[in-house]
């Protein structure tokens, strides 16, 4: 059969899964291919105040009517290709920041096609997704363990009784809701680089690199507030399981192994949602081994709480030249209270030096506009920004299906989910929720100025302060400071 992967992003690569699935059934001898939307959609944030280097000072932002025309670029590239292809089923795979982006250009082509819907959205919104008259099933799960099943019963005429994790329309409308919550034996998973993707080219610290990213786990230790992954877990392993699985360090290192040898790797991205979260024996063990076999620099996602120095020395080792941790804000009670993390001041300024001191790079994520988070708290971002002397990144807060804040703000009737391909895409350059206290401009002012305020001098606040609000001149004197103060 032939099948077509379809990712709706804007500007970035889709998520692990995708070539994990083409690689099955590649392997299985089925024709498949990938779509993506993301060279249509430039992000939609300028980079202005973000102090890197790379910055262009682009003057973007989630316009309508550029969406519209980028749309309407995407959905002529979609309908070539689906014309060129002929695919017999599509599969899209979508969180819920991009999934009315996917439907927007499904619905741009003729439907003769099998719709099968996937990824985070579908997980904590099936009954949304299934409702649409577009749809023609839904994962529900994890798609590894049940995909070739399934296409291979497409192919055989559309007999999808006992499917693990699917849910599917019958012949007469009705929704069949299969068993849920198999999971995919990790090791047994086949190679990425029998997925037919090419590495990305990525760069790091002025050289290009070949890149390409994988896996050694699924799982996260930790419940924070604004995040998904524990309703994500337990959806997909039930309550009377382990919420978090891992390969051994050999079986984790042989996959690498073959991405370096078959696809040309220069770097690894390792995605797994906490790698430190391994024990300690486990951690040496696979340090060792990947050292040893792979020894090509690798990146990992991390927590403060499991950045010790015995592990960060470990990883250093073994060729680690990034780790990326969340900040998230300041206010050491608010992030106990509110966003489930609790982890000081101290800790994390303890984290940043230990890693200075194995002169391992580290960059971090701050959350602007969440509940709760005073202007006294976003002074105290300011200043434990100044304090870690990180690269940090600036996200606003959106409310994600399937997290706790999520659901207590649409509960309260304080939000209302993303309803429209655009509506996912301005959610990408601005915020979509105004905390009580809080204003769209006063966000949007503080994104472009919050790493001015922390990393320079000083006695420049007032300067720094003239750029909260965008015009000509401001963006002038923001330009001028970046080209001083750039990471």
């Amino acid at each position: 059969m032939r099948v077509m992967f379809f990712w709706p992003g804007c500007g970035n690569l889709p998520t692990l899964g995708i070539p994990l699935l083409m690689a099955i059934l590649r392997k299985a001898g089925h024709e498949v291919k990938l779509f993506s939307s993301s060279p249509y959609h430039a992000w939609p944030r300028s980079s202005r105040g973000s102090l890197f280097r790379s910055s262009d000072c682009r003057d973007s932002g989630p316009a309508r009517d550029r969406f519209e025309q980028d749309l309407e670029r995407g959905c002529t590239a979609f309908r070539s290709e689906v014309e060129r292809f002929c695919p017999d089923v599509i599969g899209l795979s979508a969180l819920s920041t991009n999934y009315e982006i996917g439907m927007a250009y499904l619905r741009s082509i003729p439907k003769d096609f099998f719709l099968f819907v996937g990824g985070a959205h579908a997980m904590v919104k099936p009954e949304q997704v299934i409702s649409d008259p577009l749809v023609d099933a839904v994962c529900v799960g994890e798609a590894e363990p049940m995909i070739l099943d399934f296409v291979n019963r497409l192919q055989g005429g559309g007999n999808y009784s006992g499917v693990p994790n699917l849910w599917y329309k019958s012949s007469d409308g009705e929704v069949v809701r299969n068993e849920c919550g198999v999971t995919a034996d990790l090791e047994k998973l086949p190679s990425l680089a029998e997925s037919g993707m090419e590495p990305e080219i990525a760069h790091f610290v002025g050289r290009r690199y070949r890149r390409f990213y994988g896996e050694t786990s699924r799982g996260c230790p930790h419940d924070c507030s604004f995040c998904a992954n524990r309703e994500l877990m337990k959806l997909t392993c039930g309550t009377d399981r382990p919420l978090i699985r891992r390969m051994a360090p050999s079986a984790a290192v042989e996959k690498f192994v073959d991405l370096k040898e078959k696809l040309g790797i220069e770097m690894l991205r390792i995605v797994d949602e906490n790698f430190l979260a391994a024990p300690i024996t486990w951690l040496g063990e696979f340090c060792k081994i990947y050292g040893e076999r792979v020894n090509l620099p690798f990146t990992i996602s991390a927590s403060a709480i499991t950045l010790t120095e015995e592990r960060v020395g470990l990883i250093k080792q073994a060729g680690c030249v990034n780790v990326n941790f969340g900040l998230e804000s300041g206010g050491e009670e608010f992030r106990k209270n509110v966003l489930n993390k609790a982890v000081s001041d101290k800790d994390i300024i303890n984290v940043v030096r230990v890693l200075e001191k194995y002169r391992l790079r580290a960059n971090s994520g701050v959350i602007i506009g969440l509940p709760g988070q005073s202007d006294a708290i976003l002074a105290e971002t300011v200043e434990l920004i100044r304090k870690t002397r990180l690269p940090v990144n600036i996200e606003f807060f959106l409310p994600t299906p399937g997290s706790l804040l999520h659901d207590k703000l649409v509960f309260r009737g304080e939000f209302t989910d993303l309803k429209d391909g655009y509506d996912c895409y301005r959610a990408l350059g601005e915020p979509v929720y105004i905390a009580e206290g809080m204003s769209r401009e006063k966000l949007m002012g503080l994104a472009r100025t919050m790493l001015l305020y922390a990393h320079l001098p000083r006695s420049l606040r007032e300067l720094v302060g003239l750029c909260e609000k965008e015009t000509d001149e401001s963006n002038r004197v923001l330009d001028a400071l970046e080209s001083v103060f750039s990471f």
